[in-house]
């Protein structure tokens, strides 16, 4: 009579013991590997597997994909439904499994124009927080707006906003310029579906502007967590919070705000530019509509609050010693010019210290330091004329000319004739008369 195999039952217990501890501690490992967030990887289902939980996962899609390609024809809504029971069990086993999020998906997303089932396959990917985590709301926004807003099912504004909100998120992630070009098109196709040029631009704007407010209060949080965490007297922690919207609205920053920024800035002046071509030709009753529209531009222009100096009429940038605009010819605020020198001299000369080499004297940068030094000038010359009368005349000579104009100011008039002055009398005739 045999005996049962004590020793041979034990070491299986202990295996299978080990398998399971060693299964836990493979997933463990893989949230630290991704920096999975605890909260949501705990939101998944997982299925170990005897500690062969991602093996079992790879021949379980093997044969899904041998599978799916011995269908003939369009899929049927049953398969489709069969398919993704399968796509789940296999992401169960192993949540990181990237190739069924992407392609099992795909595989089932036109199944009858309606991708629910494709969407909730991915939006767990996105839960997860897979290595392609960009990927997988961009494929989301894709199907949203080919098939459901394309198809015109159900409510046309939640689809917009859905697929608005999948591009933001694989922006956020890392998406490639194509996702944020996206993200533009389907806000302006939200605002209109014809895409006017001036739609588009109050569309990105209005998102623009409602970022940054967004980001500003994020900020404003974080400021009052680090006064509350750096308590009565003690040193302020650093946040970041300040360098990010500083990165924000300055032109040329690599984040998807100050591109989008670029952009904007970039669309007011083709716009103002076209406004402005169309309006030389333009007859009588179509300037007043062009005017209010090139008007409206440079209103957005000026809520973006760009850097530097640019013409107000064509929204160019202009560069320092420039006196007017290359495009309207009209007269500009010039800057980084001593405007005394300009005014006394005629020298329009490019200066960068707190004195003009040329003169001695301190440069005169904006119109209100041109005013300031040619009072004090005329004060210098009153004084003199008070202390040598006889030099009166010689001092109303030296008087300096009216300033120059400032930016689309009308040239100032020629000096008049004062009323009352004497005529010079005619010379008198040789006969006498």
């Amino acid at each position: 009579m045999s005996t049962f195999p004590k020793i041979s039952a034990l070491l299986m217990v202990i295996g299978l013991a080990a398998a399971i501890g060693l299964s836990a501690h493979l997933t463990e490992n893989r949230v630290k590997t991704y920096k999975i967030g605890s909260e949501k990887r705990a939101a998944m289902k997982y299925m170990p597997a005897l500690g062969i939980d991602k093996f079992y996962a790879d021949i379980s899609w093997m044969f899904c994909i041998n599978h799916l390609g011995g269908i003939q024809g369009q899929m049927a809504k049953r398969e489709a439904e069969y398919f993704k029971k399968r796509f789940d069990r296999i992401t169960d086993l192993d949540p990181d499994f990237d190739a069924v999020y992407r392609i099992g998906a795909a595989s089932i997303a036109y199944v009858d124009n309606d991708p629910t089932m494709a969407i909730d396959l991915v939006e767990k990917a996105i839960r997860c927080q897979t290595k392609m985590n960009w990927y997988h709301p961009w494929q989301a926004a894709n199907w949203v707006m080919q098939i459901l807003v394309h198809n015109a099912k159900g409510d046309s504004k939640a689809h917009f906003d859905k697929a608005i909100d999948y591009l933001q998120t694989a922006v956020r992630e890392g998406g490639p310029w194509y996702v944020e070009n996206m993200l533009l098109n389907t806000i302006t196709k939200k605002a209109n579906k014809d895409q006017d040029d001036f739609t588009e631009l109050e569309a990105w704007y209005e998102y623009y502007a409602g970022k940054i407010k967004e980001l500003q209060s994020k900020q404003s949080e974080l400021q009052s967590k680090q006064s509350a965490m750096s308590g009565p007297g003690g040193a302020p922690m650093p946040m970041g919070g300040a360098p990010m919207m500083m990165g924000l609205m300055v032109e040329g920053g690599e984040s998807a705000l100050g591109k989008l920024r670029m952009r904007i800035l970039d669309r007011c002046r083709q716009l103002v530019a076209d406004c402005l071509a169309e309006e030389a030709k333009a007859k009588p009753e179509e300037k007043a509509a062009l005017t209010a529209k090139a008007e409206a531009v440079r209103t957005i222009f000026g809520k973006m609050k760009p850097q530097g100096y640019y013409c107000p009429k064509s929204l160019l940038a202009y560069e320092a010693g420039e006196l007017f605009d290359s495009m309207t010819g009209v007269a500009v605020a010039p800057y980084g010019v001593d405007l005394y020198d300009l005014e006394k001299n005629g020298r329009n000369t490019v200066v960068k210290g707190e004195f003009n080499t040329l003169t001695g004297k301190p440069v005169a940068r904006t119109f209100s330091d041109l005013e300031a030094a040619l009072a004090k000038e005329n004060a210098k010359l009153s004084r003199l004329a008070g202390h040598h009368p006889e030099k009166t005349g010689q001092a109303e000579m030296m008087k300096p000319a009216a300033p120059i104009p400032a930016a689309g100011d009308a040239a100032a008039p020629k000096d008049e004739a004062k009323a009352g002055d004497a005529k010079p009398a005619e010379p008198a005739r040789k006969d006498g008369k």
